[in-house]
């Protein structure tokens, strides 16, 4: 963490020029950030305009929180000055968090989740992440299909219709293991898939109220992804997402940390 962590310090600390398309989320964000004035204070100019591009945005307080993570592990986040700061930050907005949340904080490992694709072993994420079900069951029903028989438009149709399909079933079915039961079994199985591959026509698209369940949402772009391939073949894939653009906008006095808006 020491070591990792010293590029996104240095970034916080010194500041990096604004572009265009923080500039559009600034814009986008303006009204919410000017309810928090650390956020404001970072983001914006004294007068709370959105910035031309060049400006320099520096993160101080995001700096030290970062540096008490790379020299304390998790407990420079989930207790000491930044747990305190926020959880004072939250609560005085009539948040409800405790210290005793934050310390209580942890991990929890699951089984990941198995599928196959012509005799690949497909290894990912199980609930609460849904992008395991989601590609699975998409694979799933793009088995029977010959990808590579048909024509470039045609391939692009058949995943398209693949993914309507298993993104329907995402936003139906799938939530919380915690605190909600899902059909696992069913949306993994090649028998459900054959019955959702059944209504894919290679000559037309499926308009959408023939999927019912499920109206348009917005989608943000605001979801962060990177993958790693050392040496020795291990891969980790890794996502974070505060949701909308700089999340709800808050950011808890002293801690640099804008608070995610994912419940919406």
């Amino acid at each position: 963490m020491k070591e990792s962590l010293q590029p996104a310090i240095r970034l916080a600390r010194n500041g990096f020029p604004l572009y265009a398309r923080l500039q559009g989320g600034l814009r986008f964000k303006r009204e919410a950030m000017l309810r928090s004035p650390d956020a404001a204070k970072v983001f914006l100019t004294a007068d709370g305009a959105v910035p031309e591009l060049g400006f320099i945005i520096k993160q101080p307080d995001l700096a030290n929180t970062l540096e008490a993570l790379a020299a304390q592990g998790a407990k420079g986040f989930y207790a000491g000055r930044v747990a305190e700061d926020l959880v004072r930050g939250v609560r005085a907005t009539g948040g409800i968090w405790t210290l005793a949340d934050l310390a209580a904080y942890k991990v929890i490992e699951r089984k990941p989740l198995a599928g196959s694709y012509h005799g690949a072993r497909i290894v990912s994420a199980s609930p609460p992440s849904s992008g395991g079900i989601a590609i699975v069951d998409a694979l799933n029903i793009l088995s029977g299909f010959d990808l590579h028989g048909v024509d470039s438009a045609t391939r692009k149709h058949l995943v398209i219709e693949a993914m309507r399909r298993a993104y329907r079933d995402r936003a139906q079915y799938l939530g919380d293991p915690d605190s909600f039961s899902m059909p696992l079994r069913l949306l993994t199985s090649p028998d459900y898939a054959s019955g959702q591959r059944a209504s894919i026509r290679t000559d037309k698209a499926m308009p959408s109220d023939m999927l019912p369940g499920i109206g348009s949402q917005p989608v943000g772009m605001q979801t962060t992804h990177f993958s790693v391939l050392d040496a020795a073949g291990n891969r980790v894939a890794g996502t974070i997402s505060i949701n909308l653009f700089f999340g709800t906008g808050y950011m808890p006095p002293k801690t640099g940390v804008l608070l995610n808006d994912t419940m919406d």
